[in-house]
């Protein structure tokens, strides 16, 4: 799912002229319609952990990313407990269908759980982030329902 940046996608975060650094060369996921740079994905998931470190949440639970040891690919859980996504019922997913195009994730015991190939660990950070989108969009839906 990670590729070079399509033609429709939209145009990279500049910066201010004459700045000096290393350029962020972002490469763009697409899932469920949606599509969002890498680099995004990462700094998106680093900030959701660091907010939840801030609330208090115990050090123990967190992100874990690694490789598979059965087969070729990625491994993603990202503990759900003391967060607002706690208690979550999510129905497991599955894409693609070859040993070089696949992904699956679920949750399961309070835990996002994602495996993929190795060309999908983006596209695992992404689902997880747009689990997030579409919960807390869902939330603020029902406390405006509740409001009224």
């Amino acid at each position: 799912m990670a590729r070079s940046r399509p033609a429709s996608a939209p145009p990279t975060k500049s910066g201010s002229s004459g700045s000096v650094g290393p350029r962020r060369q972002n490469c763009w996921c697409t899932l469920a319609g949606r599509t969002i740079a890498g680099v995004e994905v990462l700094e998106r998931i680093q900030a959701w952990h660091k907010t939840q470190l801030e609330r208090g949440r115990d050090l123990a639970l967190g992100v874990r990313i690694e490789t598979l040891r059965e087969r070729p690919g990625w491994s993603v859980q990202i503990d759900l407990a003391g967060t607002a996504l706690s208690g979550l019922k999510l129905a497991p997913y599955k894409e693609g269908a070859t040993e070089r195009d696949w992904l699956a994730y679920r949750i399961k015991d309070d835990r996002f759980e994602g495996i993929g190939d190795p060309t999908k660990l983006q596209a695992l950070l992404f689902a997880f982030l747009d689990l997030i989108d579409r919960t807390v969009a869902g939330m603020d839906r029902a406390r405006q329902r509740d409001k009224k």
